[in-house]
């Protein structure tokens, strides 16, 4: 008798011990998936900005494409009507500006390019690291019901 109410406690204890790893697991579990949710939203709110201001380049690189076009049509149309060299620099000025405008405008959506590729490949580390940590408690739990089974 005695040594059946061993067991018993024993047991008792086993399955208290099971629903306190149980417990603790699913904590551990809940702040992964919390870090996740927090870590995407972060990321969806940077592309969200990105895209903001790709759209904010895109309108600059319109603005600047439409003052090249004017300004190569001023500098074919008023080629003829050069008196001085003061036309010529001015004219040479601006398309120097246009220019430098230009390549400030790719400069900078080459940046956003690489923020993205940054973003990608945060995404992308965050999803392997949750399919491997899904992998392994799987892994895990398969193992104990193969102990369970088996005993």
């Amino acid at each position: 008798m005695q040594a059946a109410i061993q067991e018993e406690e024993q047991w008792q204890a086993e399955e208290a011990w099971k629903a306190k790893e149980a417990k603790e697991h699913q904590k551990a579990k809940e702040a992964k998936r919390l870090e996740a949710v927090q870590r995407k939203a972060a990321e969806e709110k940077k592309f969200c900005e990105l895209e903001v201001e790709k759209k904010q380049l895109e309108e600059e690189t319109c603005q600047m494409q439409q003052v090249e076009g004017s300004s190569s049509q001023h500098v074919a149309s008023g080629i003829a009507e050069f008196d001085n060299f003061g036309d010529v620099d001015r004219c040479l000025g601006e398309i120097i500006k246009a220019i430098k405008k230009s390549t400030a405008v790719v400069e900078s959506m080459l940046r956003e390019v690489q923020d993205l590729s940054g973003v990608l490949e945060e995404s992308f580390e965050v999803l392997k690291t949750a399919m491997t940590t899904l992998i392994n408690w799987a892994i895990v739990k398969f193992s104990a019901l193969l102990v369970y089974l088996y005993t």
